[in-house]
């Protein structure tokens, strides 16, 4: 039995008196599950990839993840395939970045540089998107009384025919926070904030 299949009749059929990843990981033969950390991505074979995701305060989340060259795909990992650079789908501030899907093609001799870039309205990120470049993504800046405006996360780069990944996580959340405070001779105080992820 397909191992989601299993974890959705287990948890129709025995609600609150079995949990229905004991049926999933039994279908999918897997012996032992391992959650190193708050959001730690696991598989069952090559023929089930799946992510689970445990998100504090709520259930554990299971997922299909995407599979290149059998290979089970973690948030935010590049593969390169017929000279394209695939990135693997991950959440940020809540965003699925518009693009995520789209490959970027690759030229031979040119190193690539990854980062998802967030817009923000205030202390929210409003949208989010993947860049690339020939170079590093520059440092965020320190903005006076709100947090700044864009924000470039690197997510990994292509350099030398060889994929980084720069991320250890599963779901990136950037919240504003105060780098440092100026108290002017009037009294006057003034906050200059910065991304936190």
């Amino acid at each position: 039995m397909d191992p989601f299949e299993a974890f959705n009749q287990s948890a129709e059929s025995n609600r609150g008196n079995y949990d229905p990843f004991m049926a999933f990981n039994k279908a999918a033969g897997m012996d032992q599950i391992s959650n190193a950390g708050n959001q730690q991505a696991e598989r069952a074979d090559k023929n089930y990839p799946i992510v689970r995701v445990k998100i504090p305060g709520s259930r554990d989340i299971l997922t299909r993840a995407l599979q290149l060259n059998e290979t089970t795909a973690l948030p935010f990992q590049i593969y390169v395939k017929a000279n394209k650079l695939y990135i693997s789908p991950g959440i940020v501030a809540g965003f699925l970045p518009s693009n995520i899907f789209d490959p970027i093609a690759i030229s031979e001799g040119t190193d690539y540089y990854i980062w998802a870039e967030c817009i923000s309205a205030g202390s929210a990120i409003t949208s989010v998107t993947l860049n690339h470049g020939s170079s590093f993504p520059t440092p965020q800046t320190i903005s006076a009384g709100t947090a700044p405006t864009t924000l470039k996360i690197p997510i990994g780069m292509y350099v030398k025919k060889v994929s980084y990944n720069l991320l250890n996580a599963n779901w990136l959340t950037p919240v504003p926070v105060v780098a440092f405070t100026i108290t002017e001779n009037n009294g006057i105080v003034t906050n200059y904030y910065q991304w936190s992820w």
